[in-house]
C-alpha cells in the first residue's frame, strides 16, 4: 500500500466513525425518552421564517422609487 491508500483509508474509518457516531447518538435520545429532533428545524418552522423574511423584504421594495424624469 502507498501512502495515497492509507490516507483514503483512514478517511473512510474517520468518516465511517462520525456517522456511526451519529447514530448511536439519535438512538440514545430515543431510548432515553428524549425528542432526537428536538433541534432541528421542521419544514414548518423553515417555511414560516421563510414567510418572514419575504414579507420583509416586500416592506423594503415598496418605497416609492424617486423618479429622475420629472
Amino acid at each position: 500500500m502507498n501512502v495515497q491508500e492509507i490516507i483514503v483509508a483512514i478517511l473512510v474509518l474517520v468518516s465511517l466513525g462520525i456517522v456511526l457516531r451519529k447514530v448511536f447518538f439519535f438512538f440514545k435520545h430515543a431510548e432515553e425518552n428524549n425528542n432526537p429532533c428536538a433541534n432541528c428545524s421542521s419544514g414548518c418552522d423553515l417555511k414560516r421564517m421563510m414567510d418572514e423574511k419575504k414579507q420583509q423584504c416586500g416592506k423594503r421594495s415598496t418605497q416609492k422609487k424617486k423618479n429622475c424624469c420629472g
